[in-house]
């Protein structure tokens, strides 16, 4: 693999060993499942020019739209797709497409959530709890509705699967 070259806009976490270990093959198709701002995207471009196409998957529509007004993605082969990746044999259907040769997977959430008081992912700003990953979408359940609806005991288990939280019932 080469030296990785420097990203213009956003230096993902661990990008040097995400790259690391996707084989990359010269003409191969590639899925980015969290495309995010488009730091290993655009990172597997620049190192890897040969690569055939890339899909990049974001269920936040302001990631997507991000990276379509970045420079970088405007002459190259890349499809962005605004849907959770679960999605993605469908959408690969869709584009006639039958295999693919490797997977990206940033799985988290962006600084630009955490920072948008309208996204309701953090507690130091005075927001409404939303934490909904995309709000274009028609799912209208919100952390706040969840929180202030659901039972104590529905609360606990969701803080202790999921957040494997010790002192959920206390939380809850």
């Amino acid at each position: 693999m080469p030296s990785l070259l420097k990203i213009e806009k956003h230096n993902p976490v661990m990008l040097t060993e995400a790259l690391k270990y996707l084989t990359i093959k010269e003409n191969g198709i590639y899925l980015d499942c969290t495309l995010g701002s488009g730091g290993h995207s655009q990172a597997l471009m620049k190192n890897y020019p040969k690569v055939k196409l890339l899909i990049a998957f974001d269920q936040d529509q302001e990631a997507i739209k991000r990276c379509q007004q970045n420079s970088f993605f405007a002459n190259k082969e890349i499809v962005f797709i605004n849907d959770n990746f679960v999605n993605f044999s469908q959408h690969l259907t869709k584009l006639n497409i039958s295999e693919v040769d490797g997977f990206l997977f940033d799985l988290g959430i962006s600084s630009e959530q955490l920072n948008d008081n309208l996204r309701g992912f953090s507690y130091r700003q005075n927001s409404p709890l939303d934490m909904r990953m995309s709000t274009e979408n028609n799912n209208k359940l919100t952390a706040q509705k969840i929180i202030n609806n659901y039972s104590c005991q529905e609360l606990t288990r969701i803080f202790y699967e999921y957040g494997e939280e010790k002192k959920a019932k206390k939380i809850a």
